[in-house]
This record gives structure tokens, C-alpha cells and sequence, in this order.
């Protein structure tokens, strides 16, 4: 467990935190309970079984004025920033990628005007261009070829230099391949789960593209590591070893008991699919934080949240 500290004296911590209700978000905040800290939870919709002993908040990020009183109401500390457009087959080329840029900042801006501290924001892999050598931080060559991907890094290098110019403590937090329960349907991950326990044929390349996949948990475990250390810039969030997307079905579809349901090189793999996308993750590292969940655990876990959640999640 980590040890919550507040390096400007012994004001008691006070956090928000974006994207609450998403799927990074429902793991963090019960992580985040286990510590003596004041928590105010933001999101688009309201939580159906909200946590106990977090203040919930529907506030519109979009809208400047609204930010600026929740800000001035609340006065945090700390911002864990979290939210941004993630819907599946949308987010990639979707422009509202351009509205999270100026939402951001906005946040960002009535967030230290109001006495705020530290920020952490939740970044990802797409920011790099993929190819076939671990990535890693402030080294690896970034991607300007999607909305998404241009958008995250306009705004981390925005965040950045506000942090310069003000003092602002900020990180960012860079996912790579998170999953686990709550995660949207037609994702990886659980669209084989599904299918399989649907008594579903899977259709796919030959599976030999590599992925760094890592547990819900454990995502949100090193977003708090981060947000509680004083690390500054990007930080990759994986588990620092690759597999390949045909280990990962063939393990899913033996515990399910369904491997001949899984058609491998059925599809073509496209020209645009990179070999290998892995995360070097020695920054975490050196905040103290391992993967705790290895992925025959984590998916052994995935397929026994939806055996019991067999409806689209929240």
C-alpha cells in the first residue's frame, strides 16, 4: 500500500479525479479509498452504486465556467486526470479528441489558479510511433498520424510547459494495453471472452503481433504511485514484457474449454499492424511499483467478472 504524502506541508490531501465512472477510473477509486485523503469523483453520468466516502460530482469538463466553480468550491491539492474520448472504433479518429486538448487545459489552468499542487494525467501508447524496439520514455519517437495520437502529445507538451513556466508538479501516465473488468465489450480481450462463453467461432490473423498487456489493477496501482511521487513527464504504464495476441486467445479460449472455436490466420494481418508494442518501464520501476497480477491470473479473473457480467458495462 502506498503511503500518502502532501510535500507542501501537512495539508491534508485533496484529490480530484476525471473519468471516475470509466473503466481506469472504477479501479483507481477503490484503491484510493484505502487512504486518508478527501476524494471528489467527476464524470460525464452519474455512478449507479457510487463509492461510499467519495464526494461524486457531474461536472461538464467542456463547459470552462462550470470547472471553474467545482474548482473554487473544492480547492484540491491533487488532480488525477483521467477522463478523455474512449469509445471503441470512435476514439481514434474522432474530433472530440480536439475538445479533450482544450478541455485539459482548462482544467489545468483553474486547477493550480485555485491552489492545485500536482497533476497526473493519463496518457497512452499511441503517442509513440510503433515499430519493432521497446519503448521508452523521452526517447522513443513520437506519432502524429491520428487524431488521438496528435492530440494526446499536444496536450502533454502543453501540460508540460505550463509545469516549466509555473511549477506546476505534473506527470503523465502512458497505458499500454489495460484490461480487465469493465472493460468495453468489443475490446480484445473481452470480445474472445464473450464470445467463447457464447458458444462463438473467432476469426482471426495469425496472431503472432506482439502486445504489452497489464491487469486493470495494476494500472491503476501505478497511477497512484505516480500521483503520490514526485516524478515528472511521461511514464509508461505496462508490464514491461510483450506476448503475443495468440498466446493471449489460446490461454482464454483452455480456460474456457473452447480452443477449437478460434480461427487462426482466418483474417489477413494488415500492412499498418506493427510487430511488437512493449513498454520500458524502469521509471515505474523506481517509484517501487511491479505488476502484481501476471497475465494467467489477471485473465483468469477477466473471464470470471464476465461469466457473472454478461451485459455491456457502464
Amino acid at each position: 500500500m502506498h503511503r500518502i504524502n502532501n510535500s507542501k506541508g501537512d495539508k491534508k490531501m485533496i484529490l480530484v479525479i476525471t473519468g471516475a465512472s470509466g473503466f481506469v477510473g472504477k479501479h483507481v477509486l477503490p484503491l484510493l479509498m484505502q487512504h486518508s485523503i478527501e476524494i471528489h469523483a467527476i464524470s460525464r453520468q452519474k455512478m449507479e452504486v457510487p463509492f461510499n466516502g467519495i464526494h461524486w460530482h457531474q461536472v461538464n469538463l467542456f463547459h470552462a465556467d462550470d470547472v471553474g466553480r467545482f474548482m473554487n468550491s473544492v480547492k484540491p491539492t491533487h488532480l488525477l486526470h483521467l477522463a478523455w474520448e474512449a469509445t471503441p472504433g470512435v476514439y481514434w479518429n474522432s474530433l472530440t479528441n480536439f475538445q479533450w486538448v482544450e478541455a485539459s487545459l482548462c482544467l489545468m489552468r483553474h486547477f493550480y489558479d485555485h491552489g492545485g499542487q500536482r497533476m497526473v494525467t493519463a496518457g497512452t501508447c499511441a503517442e509513440y510511433e510503433w515499430g519493432e524496439n521497446t519503448l521508452i520514455e523521452d526517447l522513443s519517437p513520437l506519432t502524429y498520424s491520428s487524431p488521438y495520437a496528435v492530440c494526446k502529445n499536444y496536450a502533454r507538451a502543453l501540460i508540460e510547459d505550463f509545469s516549466k513556466q509555473t511549477g506546476l508538479s505534473c506527470a503523465w501516465g502512458r497505458i499500454f494495453f489495460a484490461y480487465g473488468p469493465y472493460e468495453k465489450s468489443n475490446r480484445l480481450i473481452p470480445y474472445a471472452i464473450r464470445s467463447l462463453l457464447l458458444n462463438q467461432e473467432i476469426r482471426c490473423t495469425d496472431g503472432k503481433h506482439r502486445r504489452d498487456f497489464l491487469f486493470a489493477q495494476d494500472v491503476a496501482e501505478a497511477f497512484i504511485s505516480i500521483l503520490m511521487s514526485n516524478v515528472e513527464g511521461p511514464v509508461n504504464i505496462a508490464s514491461g514484457t510483450a506476448v503475443s495476441i495468440k498466446e493471449v486467445l489460446q490461454q482464454i479460449s483452455q480456460r474456457i474449454g473452447k480452443p477449437e472455436l478460434i480461427q487462426y490466420g482466418a483474417l489477413p494481418i494488415s500492412h499498418a499492424e506493427m510487430p511488437l508494442v512493449e513498454g520500458r518501464i524502469h521509471k515505474l520501476q523506481e517509484l517501487g511499483w511491479t505488476p502484481k497480477v501476471n497475465l494467467h491470473q489477471g485473465l483468469e479473473d477477466t473471464i470470471k467478472w464476465w461469466k457473472n457480467n454478461m451485459t455491456e458495462p457502464s
